[in-house]
């Protein structure tokens, strides 16, 4: 079956260990893992299907001959070590049941090293990627009660949902720097029933910073949708300031017209009285049925 295929790059924490992927030019797909370590000759790959599962070794390589596969990984993948540095893993023909994160480690027999890991999912013919919906909430009202505590930390969330396959990733930014203090971000995203992924990050400051009146935050949401990575509509405190700016404009609309709506209302009714008033005098002037008239017209005025 015909499939496409999608290739992430995660950075790794160690500068000397990298992974990447080399586009496929067919239904195959190759990672490329390098190193600087001349003293671990051993370059292992492992995949991992799922998010907290456990890690499946597909074999190892000693040198540029050695190949040793676990398993029936051998009828699926390709071992092949360009020199002692740099090695190569080849999906032979990639199906669905390949979308994993895929590790690389390199060892001396001792403690083993490993990359981060390249993430692949592979997609069904007709199947296209979803872009994410980008929401961000501000600090909820009960943390922003005291607002003259410079200690006390405002909590933002930012939302990302709808979005297929799970490629993303959630940063944060202050004043156009990056921002890792205080920021807790899920681990991985979670498929919903219909199929499509949500992901949600935390950032928290304090007070002071969060009033600081210029400070600038920015949640970016940066989606690869199988050729770029992708940076969705971002939100900063400006953007919020202009929405909460508007939402007050509208409501203090919505007030006016409500007051005049009110007004005209009252005058409405008060012409009615008026009018029944003029009425009933002037029957009174040309009848001797007075009393009969005003007994009515306030029988009238009860059930009205």
């Amino acid at each position: 079956v015909p499939v496409y295929l999608l290739g992430w790059v995660v950075c790794c924490p160690l500068s000397w260990i990298t992974m990447a992927p080399l586009w496929p030019t067919s239904f195959w797909f190759q990672i490329q893992c390098s190193h600087e370590d001349k003293t671990r000759p051993f370059m292992l790959w492992y995949q991992q299907r799922d998010h907290g599962q456990p890690v499946v070794f597909i074999g190892y390589e000693y040198g540029t001959k050695a190949q040793i596969y676990g398993g029936q990984f051998e009828e699926q993948f390709k071992m092949k070590r360009e020199n002692s540095l740099t090695g190569i893993l080849t999906v032979l023909s990639a199906n669905l049941s390949h979308s994993a994160v895929y590790f690389c480690a390199i060892t001396d027999h001792s403690d083993a090293i490993f990359g981060e890991g390249t993430k692949l999912t592979v997609l069904e013919v007709k199947t296209t990627p979803k872009p994410p919906k980008v929401q961000v909430f501000p600090p909820s009202k009960k943390e922003c009660e005291s607002k003259t505590d410079g200690k006390k930390m405002k909590t933002l969330v930012c939302l990302a949902s709808g979005f297929y396959p799970d490629h993303v990733t959630v940063s944060w930014q202050i004043n156009g720097f990056n921002e890792k203090q205080g920021v807790k971000t899920d681990d991985a995203a979670t498929m919903k029933d219909d199929g499509n992924y949500t992901i949600m990050s935390r950032l928290r400051v304090t007070a002071s910073k969060w009033l600081k009146k210029g400070t600038n935050i920015t949640c970016i949401v940066s989606f690869f949708d199988g050729n770029n990575t992708v940076p969705y509509p971002n939100w900063t405190i400006e953007k919020y300031l202009q929405t909460m700016q508007r939402a007050k404009l509208s409501y203090t609309a919505l007030l006016m017209k409500s007051s005049i709506y009110g007004l005209f209302v009252l005058l409405l009714v008060w012409k009615i009285q008026v009018c029944s008033i003029q009425l009933v005098f002037v029957l009174c002037s040309v009848s001797k049925m007075c009393p009969l008239i005003i007994v009515l017209n306030e029988y009238y005025s009860l059930w009205t």
